[in-house]
């Protein structure tokens, strides 16, 4: 019989591995597509592919974007600027708006008290590092400086002060700036409780630090 012409007979080994270098092909390309998706799905809910910041964000009056540092809030859009009259001690001060407010109802001086936060004593019951705090106060808020104001949930006590956060001009949070310097310890009187976490753990470091009245008292 003559010898057949134009087939070629493949080895079954080649054939077998052939199949199987296509399904591995296959399989890994797939298995790609599903880890840059994963990785995709990551970095849109953690903020970070684009450089965004996930820290919480307030817009002030003033109409910049400031962004909230190491959980201390940035001034809120509806603080209300006021100029300070005097500091009388760590925690109290007096104010003046420009003109009346939702916060604030008349232009004559307002006595505050600055909310989440206890100074020691000054003057005939004066308690060791009260004068200390006070400067500290004058420090952050000299007399004639512009302040901004929020209220909690009670924006008055029975004394008839009024009872705020503060801001400085350039953006500092008083109430926390005092406790974390040692000069204020933190204070909770329901239902005005909206920054105690944080006025606490700010004591907390100031404590272990031995920072103002923690190291000096």
């Amino acid at each position: 019989m003559g010898r057949r012409q134009g087939r070629s007979r493949v080895p079954i080994g080649v054939l077998v591995l052939g199949v199987l270098g296509f399904a591995w092909v296959q399989q890994s390309e797939f298995l790609a597509t599903e880890f840059e998706s994963m990785l995709s799905s990551v970095s849109q809910g953690s903020g970070q592919s684009s450089g965004e910041s996930t820290g919480p964000v307030a817009t002030a009056a003033d109409g910049t974007v400031e962004t909230a540092v190491g959980g201390i809030p940035a001034r809120p859009s509806g603080a209300v600027p006021m100029t300070v009259e005097h500091v009388h001690d760590g925690d109290t001060l007096f104010l003046r708006t420009d003109q009346p407010n939702a916060l604030v109802a008349t232009t004559d001086a307002v006595k505050v008290r600055l909310l989440g936060i206890d100074t020691p004593e000054v003057g005939d019951s004066a308690e060791c590092f009260g004068d200390q705090a006070a400067e500290q106060l004058r420090a952050l808020l000299p007399d004639g400086s512009r302040t901004w104001v929020t209220a909690d949930q009670d924006p008055t006590d029975r004394y008839g002060r009024s009872l705020f956060y503060l801001w400085t001009g350039d953006g500092r949070f008083v109430n926390y700036e005092l406790v974390a310097g040692g000069a204020a310890e933190s204070l909770m009187i329901p239902p005005n409780d909206a920054h105690y976490p944080l006025l606490r753990t700010a004591e907390d470091a100031a404590t272990t630090a031995g920072a103002g009245q923690w190291g000096a008292c």
